[in-house]
């Protein structure tokens, strides 16, 4: 009986520390999602906006060991631009690799484009590392807008099923 009591303790013990050990630790990909940079989509001035967004961006993946790594690599890029006087979009060039890497690049943009920051996200595979051409609208790849199918992201920061 006292064996299987000291058995039953020792095994409590263990559980709760294991429990306290993944409650309190810090994942190793920590999202950046809580800087000392606030939400850039609070900013009303877009060119102030734009320029809050691309700190943030950069915070936000240099909070990521992977990405932080393959940016600072160049393997991929991203540039916030200006469309009209009212939205932002991003562009994003290059490529990432490994688990849950794209999974947390993703994260970092739809933050901004849920909370209607940026109206559209454009991912083109072309290499940054190897091109001295900047991010372009016309450049092939994958587009990513907030507006619901099948309207469209226009100039005016408004979800139209065509743009005047």
């Amino acid at each position: 009986m006292k064996n299987e009591l000291v058995r039953t303790a020792i095994a409590m013990m263990m559980s709760c520390t294991l429990l306290l050990t993944l409650s309190c630790s810090r994942g190793e990909e920590q999202s950046a999602n809580v800087t000392p940079l606030g939400n850039p989509c609070d900013e009303s001035n877009i060119d102030k906006k734009i320029e809050k967004l691309n700190e943030r961006i950069l915070a936000d993946i240099k909070g990521n060991r992977k990405l932080r790594s393959q940016y600072e690599s160049q393997r991929f890029r991203f540039e916030v631009k200006k469309v009209g006087n009212s939205y932002a979009e991003v562009f994003i060039t290059g490529k990432v690799s490994g688990e849950g890497t794209l999974e947390a690049l993703v994260d970092i943009f739809d933050n901004f484009e849920k909370s209607k920051c940026v109206m559209k996200i454009t991912m083109s595979p072309t290499d940054p590392a190897h091109s001295s051409d900047p991010v372009t609208t016309s450049a092939p790849g994958f587009e990513w807008q907030l507006c619901e199918y099948p309207l469209v992201a226009c100039p005016n920061g408004e979800c139209l099923s065509s743009c005047p």
